[in-house]
């Protein structure tokens, strides 16, 4: 193997070069408002326009919207279109209707008088109405990325600028997956207006942001209707990207054969993402028949054009070959899409043994820390565990204090992110460590309790609503959790809706994980029913009544007699723990 052939290739990426705008100066522009412009060039070869106008907002209006995101909202973890992870955002407006009136308030003048006259103006579409407004968050422990992806339902996007100070990244414009990234530095009430057409994401490297979104549609009728007509003229002159988005917007309605039809169209054309969807789909024998070789020859086109999902592909495939020419091929596409932002292949360079890779021990320990920062939960989870380990070795030590509070920050900062992104290991291995005495002893967590149980039911919600992960995490959640006192738990259960989670104690039935901790004994996990009445004069106290009438039975079926079983329930350390999620609700 050549000395330094496994280095990482650094690609050039940088804040965006913007010029003034032309049609600004034709027009007048908007008003007293700096306009700058900038295009790039697509998949397709088109010029693709971006516009950029510095304080858009005023600071004052940029300081209510922020404290009104900050402490006045609730923000969504439902599937994110683009990627299925949670999206931490939540609609102020949408199709005619205000959600979040206070919110509203402080965009409503903006909107009206400033962004609706700037789109029509720059777009040339006089009937252009807003039909979105969102905000989205991107916290320490939470997501931090948002893969590049067109807006496809949108006609026109405009992203507000908030608090640049609080983080590093942000939003960044690439046209190409093969391109580099061109960071859109947004100061507070700054503002990017572009079409459907350009393609963009996401990415903070560190800190806070807060990030205020407006989709617009080319008229009303649209936005109500949910159409998207402006497609239909683009992509029958060849538009790669719009027959790329007709594709997306079919596929999620389940139109699987017209959605392939319209892959084929775009991947023709020379569109990248499409080309990888139509190899995932002929390799998968979704919307047609199963075709091996049609799939290989678009996997090979969207890995030639940056896809770096497509590249892993390839890559497996060559070096499972016993042939030593294609596994060196395999390794450079592997390093090719680790270098196009692929997390998966930083992780299988982390797996791969180091006279496969020609990377030590280190350089592979730095692919998978990499990986976790960028996002993966696989990673996320491996190296957040890694460094509990190290801490939970550590902290008998009076002399590595300082190292046990580095440990632990990282560690649950990472767990923190894989569980708030569904990863259910990583959830149970933060409701262990919350509760271990030194992390309470020392202050690593203020209370143990509580948090042991946050997570501990985050966890066990995401388990029961996923059915074929409910075994596994009954069988984690045995192998990990510490048990909450019957009495404590009936406190938080008291407080869940402080939390923003419903209250276990309404509805009339409740679903969840029935775990009995005995000394001396563990018995198995039992699925159980919970019933309560309306209102609240039920209260917790009767609740846990009815669920150790439920307990009780469960354990004398497994006794010799009424009296053993009896005795068990007596020495219970842990009765019931629920599920808080309104999907389980019969």
């Amino acid at each position: 193997m050549e000395p330094g052939a496994m280095a990482m290739e650094s690609q050039l990426e940088g804040e965006i070069d913007w010029a003034p705008c032309a049609q600004a100066e034709q027009t007048g522009g908007i008003g007293e408002i700096q306009e700058l412009f900038k295009t790039f060039r697509s998949c397709s070869g088109k010029e693709v326009p971006a516009y950029f106008a510095k304080n858009l907002a005023s600071e004052q209006e940029v300081m209510r919207i922020l404290q009104a995101a900050r402490h006045g909202l609730e923000y969504s973890t439902r599937p994110d279109s683009v990627d299925g992870q949670p999206s931490f955002e939540t609609y102020v407006f949408d199709r005619g209707d205000v959600l979040e009136q206070r919110l509203w308030d402080c965009v409503c003048d903006l909107v009206l008088h400033r962004l609706l006259p700037w789109l029509r103006e720059r777009f040339r579409c006089p009937g252009a109405a807003l039909c979105t407004c969102l905000m989205r968050r991107y916290l320490a422990n939470e997501r931090r990325a948002h893969p590049a992806h067109f807006d496809a339902h949108a006609f026109a996007t405009c992203v507000v600028g908030l608090n640049s100070q609080d983080f590093a990244g942000g939003l960044y414009i690439q046209p190409t997956p093969s391109s580099p990234r061109s960071y859109v530095r947004l100061g507070p009430g700054d503002a990017v207006l572009h079409r459907y057409d350009l393609r963009h994401g996401v990415e903070v490297m560190h800190g806070e942001r807060y990030s205020l979104i407006f989709w617009f549609k080319d008229s009303l009728d649209s936005c109500r209707l949910g159409t998207t007509p402006w497609y239909s003229v683009a992509a029958a002159g060849g538009d790669g990207d719009a027959a790329y988005n007709i594709a997306n917007l079919l596929y999620l309605d389940g139109k699987l054969a017209e959605a392939r039809s319209w892959y084929l169209a775009a991947a023709t054309a020379g569109q990248a993402d499409a080309a990888l969807n139509l190899a995932v789909m002929s390799d998968q024998g979704l919307g047609g028949a199963h075709d091996p070789g049609e799939a290989q020859r678009w996997f090979e086109a969207a890995s030639d054009r940056g896809k770096g999902a497509a590249s892993r592909h390839l890559a497996v495939q060559h070096l499972q070959s016993p042939n030593p020419r294609r596994r060196w091929r395999g390794l450079r596409l592997l390093v090719r899409a680790a270098n196009l932002h692929d997390t998966q292949s930083l992780v299988l360079l982390h797996q791969l043994p180091s006279a496969t890779t020609g990377l030590d021990l280190h350089s592979r320990d730095l692919c998978l820390r990499l990986a976790a920062e960028k996002g993966n939960l696989q990673a996320q989870l491996e190296v957040g565990s890694k460094l509990l380990e190290r801490w939970y070795y550590l902290i008998d030590s009076p002399s590595s204090w300082s190292e046990c509070q580095r440990l632990w920050a990282r560690a649950t900062r990472l767990l923190q992110r894989a569980a708030n992104a569904g990863d259910m290991g990583s959830g149970l291995r933060l409701a262990a460590a919350c509760r271990h005495p030194e992390a309470v002893a020392k202050g690593s967590v203020r209370r143990p309790l509580h948090e042991s149980w946050w997570w501990l039911r985050r966890v066990l919600a995401g388990a029961v609503t996923t059915a074929p992960l409910a075994q596994q995490a009954a069988a984690l959640h045995a192998e990990h959790y510490v048990a909450v006192q019957p009495t404590a738990a009936a406190h938080f259960l008291r407080h869940e809706e402080d939390e923003g989670c419903q209250d276990a104690c309404r509805g009339n039935l409740r679903r969840g994980w029935l775990t009995h901790l005995v000394p001396g004994k563990q018995l198995k996990m039992i699925d159980v029913v919970i019933v309560s009445d309306d209102g609240e004069d039920s209260g917790v106290e009767a609740l846990w009544s009815q669920q150790r009438k439920i307990l009780r039975a469960c354990i004398v079926d497994e006794c010799t007699d009424d009296a053993d079983g009896w005795r068990l329930v007596q020495s219970l350390h842990v009765d019931v723990i629920f599920s808080d999620s309104s999907a389980l609700s019969s």
